[in-house]
């Protein structure tokens, strides 16, 4: 089970860049480069898009930083988290673990060490910054470790069941997005100080358990008194009153999101064909973050389309729509951009905190269109604020 998943993640990750697009050798290069360009031009760049898509907001940016790799260097980021001092975190898949940065994008210092023992995290995932602590989800052995801003250890916590994709602290309580379950509820609320886990929500359906495949899928956030997650197969946001333990949803209506019917995710998960066919006509939900007046739910619609002038797979027809809602549960606009643009990715990873909306990316959006992809291409940091557009 576990490797045909990675040979399907594999698959869909060579699928939906741009820079592996697969093509016939047959097709003369020249020919193919052309094609490529014309294809390009007809994308739709973030940059083009600061106001929504109805043009009742847009998009200010408040900072672009190129990341200085002063003390570290970094490999792939796999998580990153923002607080509202512009301070920030990020882990990698490397030995660099996790770096905090000062708001200018310099390097502070490294937070942690790489290894299995007490106060060491052996793969890094998840990454948050609250406030002026920061919480280091260790994948690879399944434990919790917090750390001050000064890298001192404030509490490690290693007796969690189940590998998790996301999670929210309120409080003393930790609510997790449970992936390495298949069956049950999916957010699992977790109590530091009894080091127990309490409730439980969130209905498990075929369609949710088979779109966990993909690495970005789901989320969590909240603010105040509620909890809001959204699973990857459905445009509806969950919303947990954590006084009562109770939950009510909303839908997103959307006739572009589309998600097919299917009966048994366990047998299409081994059936790595058709499991790919799906993937890529299916749409996601990927992400959910709470700022102070907006709720903002983000997904992928669209799908990777054979293009026969290529001779292969292309993601041209994919796009990120974020969906921005107040916080009475009502649609207010959404902004609608390209999966990838003339300069790159422009959906490598994207968090918040609760100001502002932030992108941490390879692609530089307001320099010229990449000619060539490098290893030594900078990380950049964009910060955006939703706001009104005068009428």
């Amino acid at each position: 089970m576990e490797l045909t998943k990675r040979k399907i993640l594999f698959v869909v990750t060579v699928i939906v860049l741009v820079s592996n697009v697969c093509y016939s050798q047959e097709i003369d290069q020249d020919v193919l480069k052309e094609m490529y360009k014309k294809q390009l031009k007809q994308l739709i760049p973030l940059t083009d898009n600061f106001h929504s898509d109805s043009n009742k907001l847009k998009l200010e940016i408040t900072d672009h930083l190129t990341l200085k790799e002063n003390q570290n260097l970094l490999s792939d980021v796999v998580s990153a988290s923002l607080n509202n001092s512009g301070q920030f975190v990020v882990a990698t898949d490397h030995t660099s673990g996790v770096v905090l940065y000062d708001s200018t994008g310099k390097q502070i210092r490294k937070i942690g060490d790489i290894g299995r023992g007490p106060a060491e995290y052996g793969s890094p995932g998840i990454v948050k910054l609250f406030s002026d602590t920061i919480y280091v989800w260790d994948k690879s052995l399944l434990k919790l470790l917090m750390y001050n801003l000064n890298n001192e250890l404030l509490s490690e916590i290693a007796d969690f069941r189940w590998a998790i994709r996301d999670f929210t602290v309120h409080g003393r309580k930790l609510y997790m997005y449970n992936v390495g379950n298949t069956s049950g509820e999916f957010i699992e609320e977790y109590q530091i100080d009894k080091n127990d886990y309490g409730e439980f929500y969130g209905k498990r359906t075929e369609e949710h358990t088979f779109l966990m495949l993909l690495h970005r899928a789901g989320g969590v956030s909240h603010k105040g008194l509620y909890v809001y997650y959204v699973s990857p197969s459905a445009l509806r946001v969950h919303k947990i009153n954590t006084n009562t333990n109770t939950e009510i949803s909303f839908n997103i209506a959307d006739e572009d999101f589309f998600v097919p019917d299917i009966n048994n995710a366990r047998k299409l998960i081994q059936s790595q064909k058709e499991a790919i066919t799906t993937l890529q006509t299916s749409s996601s939900v990927t992400g959910i973050y709470a700022l102070q007046d907006y709720l903002v739910v983000k997904a992928s619609i669209g799908n990777t389309k054979y293009q026969a002038d290529l001779g292969g797979y292309a993601a041209f027809d994919v796009y990120v729509r974020l969906y921005i809602l107040n916080y009475d549960m009502e649609l207010v606009d959404t902004f609608t951009f390209s999966m990838i643009s003339q300069k790159g990715s422009q959906f490598k990873y994207w968090g918040a905190n609760d100001q502002e909306l932030f992108l941490l990316n390879t692609t530089d959006l307001f320099g010229e269109p990449v000619q060539k992809m490098s290893k030594q291409m900078p990380y950049h940091l964009y910060r955006w604020k939703i706001k009104k557009i005068e009428q």
